[in-house]
This record gives structure tokens, C-alpha cells and sequence, in this order.
């Protein structure tokens, strides 16, 4: 067994309360970190780690963004191509403007200004001219530039390594990251707003302890200051996933021109928890999962037909109707399947549990990227939108929940890492995290590495004017809907992708 999957079952152990490394080590009040590695694991890990901590100090001491748009591929003879721009460049920003994630270029009739950085840290200039740049766009976030910049003239104390070692880690191995942070908070790191957000991040995983953390989180900012934008990607994901999209809408609202959410629609949702009726049904402190399993409910499978209306105008492969039990699913790289549901007699009060046994792919597209995807569609929105052709294109705009696990593309020579992407609240806002926790190691047919699931639950469930997701009982997306929902439909999809069911179940429950 390598060393990460050693890590990530260490993690997922804690997780489940049975971990035997499970010591807490205090940062502050409120502020706890997990020591999840034994020591000797950690010191290993740790001298390993000495050439990117120490590549982080240098690259920290140039004008390296924290934040920005990795350019994993270019396209040929396009413009991207034409004025120089390499795979692995990180746009920075373009006329004055913060590029992050997966941006998308916006057409201009006039030029442009773009500011990008090489991976040594090297700052250029481009004048793009109007059409289309021609860039496949990848993640990119380097919050340990920003932890040691905080940081610079204090020397080099006892925490130093622990916490650049934390920062940089955490999207690909947690339970190192937690670990490391364990370690700095007991060499007495100077806790800030990097110690809390990270705080944040973990605690996610352990039921009860986000809220406080968050709490701790926001408090380091007055309301009119703004979050760091690079804090964003992963604060959004943290909110809504507590359902705090006014604090959401705040935060955006002080980076106006700069975010991939806009304000006016997080201000619109927002405001539906607000009304009268808005929110969920008193609970009594239950956590919503608990409370919808707790109810009686009834499986309506054999009940769901083809939802036709999602493909209308567009040619597609859609397969027949879910019937139990699912044994799998696979397609080869760059084809696909489809499905979208719907009860002959609307549905309000559903929840939908799939239990992937594996997920896996074979290879990768040039083209193409892999992906599974399921939601929850509104049916009402969907009948009410004007046939264009291609109603599945703009599936987000009448999603009121849902989940894709996408493969993206990234460097020649570097395995496509899969991440979690999010829609809901029938908004075009979409946001992703990281699937270090779930994820493990495989082999691609070829021999290359690749990364695969295996015992993954996802919950999905509407509860009063909510709706809620869970991933193996963690909560990562509770968004308000509108009353009007009272006919919600079910989507699948997967491209390029092998998935293996352990359950795909469609209940009606009585709330």
C-alpha cells in the first residue's frame, strides 16, 4: 500500500470516530486540530516535503499570485498560441481584473491586458487581441504564499515547516495537512485567519464543529472588510454548506467585478430564507439526515418515467429507466449516458440516496472530460424555459440540487485530478472543492495513474423550502428553494467513467 493511501485511510478513519491517532491539539479557543498521522509517518512525510516548502519560501518572495487560472492546455493556432503562452502558465489577470478557477474568457471587441506568471515565479505581459484566447483552464491556489508572506521577518520559528507544510498539502493529502497544522499549533503558530480557515476546512468533517469554527472564521473581519478573495473558493463551499448563503452574498458583494458568483442572485436566495415560510421545519437540534431518514417513506422506482422534456431538440443516448437493482454502468472515454426521471405524479418530499460501490475510468480524452453527475431538476423551471435546443447545456439553470465529479484536464505528464463541482438554488453559480478525502489510487489501462472511488453516498433530499446533499453523511450543500418546487425530477449522467452501484434508490417520504 503506497504512502498516500496509507494517509487517506488514516483520515477517513478519523472520520468515522475510529481512528487510533485522534490526539487534539489547541490553536486558540475554539480552534482544534486533529493529529491523525503517528510521528513517525509525519516525520517522513515531512523531511519529503523540505524541496516544495523550501520552493514555496522562494516563490513567496516573488509577485507569484495566491490565486489564479493554470493554463493546462493551449489550443493550436489560436490566439493563446499566437502571442506565447504556454501550458502551465498562470494567468493572473486580464485589464486589471483577478482571474481565478476556471474562468471563462469573455469575448471583447477591444484589447486586452493579461498578467501571467510562469511556475518559476517569471511575471509577463500580453496584449491579447479581441475573439477568443484559446486556453483550457485548470485550478490553481497556492494559499502558502500567502501564509508566508504573513509571516516574513519573523525568522524562521519552530512552526515554520509544520504550517507550510499544512497549507500546501491540504488539497491532495488532508490528513497530512491536519496533521502538519497539529504540529504548528503545538510550536505555538501565532493563530490567524490561515490557522482558522484551515481549522474550518477539517472540521467540516467532524459533525457539530464547523459552525463554530466558521464563526471564528468571519469574526477576523469587520463587516465591511473584505475576505481575501483567494479564501473564497474554499469559505463558499464551507457556507453553503450551512446553508449561510447571506453571509455568502456579503462577502461577494465586497469584491464586486471579481467573483464567479453574482451577487444579485445570491442576494435573491438569500432573501427566500427570509420569508415567512422560508427555511426547514423545526428539527429540535436533528440533523436533517437523520430526520428524513427517521420518516416513513416508500420507494418509487418502478414509478419514474423518461423525463423527455431535459432533451428536448437534442439528440442524445438515453437509456432506459432505473430498475432495481442497478448492477453498473460503463462507458469508454468520451462517450456518455444520460438519464433524467420524473414521477408520473409530482413529487415534492423526495430523497434520493446513490451508493457507489466503485467509480473508476479506463483512460482519458483528448477532447473530453469524465464525469459522473446526479441532481435534482426542477421541473418547473424546466417546463417554463423556452425551448433552445439544447435544454441540457443550461441544466444548471434548472438544477435545484447537484453533484459532478469531474476528471480535469492538467499537464502533459500529470494525472487528471477529479474534483467535486456544485449547482443549486436553479442559479448558473457554480463551485467546486476538492475529493481528497474519498478519493484513492488506481492505474488507467495503460499503466499511468489515475484516481478512483470506492464506497461513496450521496443524499439528496428536499426538506420543507431546502434542499440538502450529503457525501457519506457530510453535509456539503443545504441551498433555500422556492414553494413552487412541488414536481422535482432526478438526473444521471456519467462520461467516460465506470460506475458500480451499491444502491440508487428514489423514496417518497411523509415530512
Amino acid at each position: 500500500m503506497n504512502a498516500s493511501r496509507q494517509y487517506l485511510r488514516a483520515l477517513m478513519a478519523v472520520v468515522s470516530f475510529a481512528g487510533i491517532y485522534s490526539e487534539r491539539t489547541s490553536a486558540g479557543e475554539g480552534v482544534t486540530f486533529q493529529t491523525v498521522l503517528p510521528a513517525t509517518d509525519y516525520a517522513f512525510a515531512l523531511d519529503q516535503a523540505r524541496v516544495r516548502i523550501e520552493e514555496a519560501e522562494r516563490l513567496a518572495a516573488t509577485k507569484m499570485p495566491v490565486i489564479g487560472s493554470l493554463a493546462t492546455e493551449i489550443v493550436p493556432n489560436s490566439t493563446a498560441a499566437k502571442i506565447g503562452l504556454r501550458p502551465g502558465t498562470i494567468i493572473s489577470s486580464i485589464d486589471g481584473e483577478s482571474v481565478w478557477g476556471f474562468f471563462e474568457w469573455r469575448e471583447r471587441s477591444t484589447s486586452s491586458e493579461a498578467v501571467t506568471f510562469s511556475s518559476s515565479g517569471e511575471e509577463s505581459r500580453y496584449t491579447i487581441p479581441p475573439g477568443m484566447l484559446g486556453v483550457q483552464k485548470g485550478h490553481y491556489l497556492r494559499p502558502e504564499l500567502s501564509l508566508v508572506r504573513a509571516h516574513s521577518g519573523t525568522g524562521k520559528p519552530a512552526w515554520w515547516e509544520h504550517a507550510i507544510l499544512g497549507a500546501l498539502s491540504y488539497a491532495d493529502n488532508p490528513a497530512l495537512s491536519e496533521t502538519a497544522w497539529a504540529a504548528a499549533a503545538r510550536e505555538g503558530y501565532p493563530e490567524d485567519f490561515h490557522s482558522d480557515l484551515f481549522a474550518a476546512i477539517f472540521a467540516r468533517q467532524r459533525p457539530g464543529e464547523l459552525g463554530p469554527a466558521l464563526e471564528r472564521f468571519l469574526s477576523r473581519f469587520e463587516k465591511d472588510e473584505a475576505v481575501p478573495l483567494w479564501c473564497q473558493e474554499e469559505l463558499a463551499a464551507l457556507l453553503i454548506s450551512q446553508g449561510r448563503i447571506a453571509d455568502l452574498a456579503r462577502i461577494v458583494s465586497l469584491h464586486p467585478g471579481k467573483n464567479q458568483w453574482d451577487p444579485d442572485e445570491l442576494a435573491a436566495l438569500a432573501a427566500l430564507k427570509e420569508l415567512p415560510d422560508g427555511g426547514t421545519p423545526a428539527l429540535s437540534g436533528e440533523d436533517p439526515l437523520g430526520f428524513v431518514e427517521s420518516r416513513p417513506f416508500r420507494i418509487i422506482n418502478p414509478e419514474m418515467v423518461r423525463n423527455d422534456d431535459l432533451f428536448a431538440g437534442r439528440k442524445t443516448v438515453v437509456e432506459g429507466i432505473f430498475q432495481l437493482p442497478i448492477p453498473y454502468i460503463t462507458r469508454s472515454p468520451g462517450t456518455y449516458f444520460n438519464n433524467a426521471l420524473r414521477s408520473k405524479v409530482p413529487v415534492q418530499d423526495i430523497h434520493v440516496r446513490l451508493r457507489v460501490k466503485r467509480l473508476s475510468v479506463s483512460g482519458h480524452h483528448p477532447k473530453f472530460e469524465e464525469s459522473m453527475r446526479i441532481a435534482l431538476i426542477s421541473q418547473h423551471a424546466l417546463s417554463s424555459s423556452s425551448p433552445d435546443g439544447n435544454r441540457e447545456s443550461s441544466a444548471q439553470n434548472v438544477t435545484l440540487v447537484g453533484a459532478s465529479i469531474a476528471y480535469l484536464r492538467s499537464l502533459p505528464g500529470q494525472p487528471r485530478t477529479p474534483r467535486f463541482f456544485f449547482t443549486a438554488g436553479n442559479s448558473p453559480g457554480k463551485w467546486s472543492t476538492h475529493t481528497a478525502n474519498h478519493r484513492i489510487e488506481t492505474k488507467l489501462r495503460d499503466g499511468n495513474p489515475a484516481y478512483g472511488f470506492e464506497n461513496l453516498t450521496f443524499d439528496f433530499f428536499r426538506l420543507g423550502s431546502e434542499v440538502f446533499l450529503y457525501i457519506n453523511r457530510v453535509p456539503y450543500v443545504r441551498m433555500p428553494i422556492s414553494k413552487e418546487e412541488d414536481d422535482i425530477s432526478v438526473f444521471f449522467s456519467c462520461v467516460g467513467t465506470t460506475v458500480e452501484f451499491d444502491e440508487f434508490t428514489i423514496r417518497e417520504f411523509r415530512p
